[in-house]
């Protein structure tokens, strides 16, 4: 039997893969850099909710409870997460902090196209799920 977080962290993986999908289909990589800025953002903002997904999964593995869904215009509350991850994991806050800045941040909102950056970011959310 797979338990939710099981599920959520398989459901997390697929995101990440979806995003690589993303890159290489429609992006398109020429030299260090990719072509496509909207499916930049598009692949980034992908892997940004597999991270969340699976960060979640841990989180409520570990008994806290998760805040109120943020609206639309919310976002997250990237400070609540720093401290729970804090007080449960450094190397996840570390991760955490990296995918922030690397998929949320430079890649899904500023739509930075660096291949090796993006790369990077990909990286990491793989990293977050291997420890979840």
């Amino acid at each position: 039997m797979i338990h939710l977080e099981e599920n959520t962290v398989l459901e997390a993986t697929r995101y990440i893969a979806n995003a690589r999908e993303i890159l290489k289909e429609k992006a398109k990589k020429f030299g260090d850099h990719y072509t496509d800025r909207k499916y930049v953002r598009m692949a980034c903002n992908t892997a940004w909710n597999g991270v969340l997904l699976a960060i979640n999964a841990y989180l409520l593995n570990k008994g806290v409870e998760l805040p109120n869904k943020p609206t639309k215009n919310d976002g997250i509350n990237t400070a609540w997460y720093q401290d729970k991850l804090g007080k449960h994991n450094k190397k996840l806050l570390s991760y955490f902090n990296d995918s922030y800045t690397i998929l949320h941040i430079e890649g899904g909102y500023k739509g930075f196209t660096n291949y090796n950056t993006i790369q990077e970011g990909l990286r990491v959310a793989e990293k977050i799920i291997d420890i979840v």
